[in-house]
């Protein structure tokens, strides 16, 4: 993920709502709630089983809202970028403590990894840093060996 984003959510696993989703950069498309059952009802109205991937894509760009995926960009992105893009684990807690800007999500950042596990978030840290210059299949054999030791 761009700019450190990834790091960010495996580290805190802040949770994203709504629209923040799209901003990140992992859902296509941002769908109102009140339009939800309308999309819904529309899905299963019109879709069969052999519907292709750019025909359900469709029927959701009616309903969803207008994304321009080249220029969104996440609320708290340039803070997460700067401090998440730290060498260590430790080296980001002392960024998000001492940084002037944007402090009250910097503070709420802090206060979800103090809770978190310092093991996990070391060992997600590190598999994060690894996993960019692995492959598809090696990130899940690497999965595979942290999930059964």
């Amino acid at each position: 993920m761009r700019n450190n984003l990834g790091y960010f959510l495996g580290i805190t696993g802040y949770s994203l709502k709504g629209k923040e989703v799209a901003e990140c950069g992992i859902a296509d498309f941002f769908v109102k709630q009140e339009r939800l059952e309308d999309l819904e009802k529309e899905i299963v109205e019109k879709t069969t089983r052999n519907i292709e991937l750019d025909g359900l894509r469709t029927i959701v760009k009616k309903y969803a809202e207008p994304i321009d995926q080249g220029r969104m960009k996440y609320a708290h992105e340039d803070l997460v970028n700067n401090v998440f893009g730290k060498a260590s684990l430790e080296t980001i807690y002392e960024e998000l403590d001492s940084t002037n800007k944007d402090k009250d999500f910097a503070r709420e950042v802090l206060e979800i990894m103090n809770r978190n596990s310092p093991l996990s978030m070391k060992v997600i840290f590190e598999q994060i840093k690894r996993g960019k210059n692995l492959s598809f299949e090696d990130n899940l054999k690497m999965d595979m060996r942290l999930a059964t030791k």
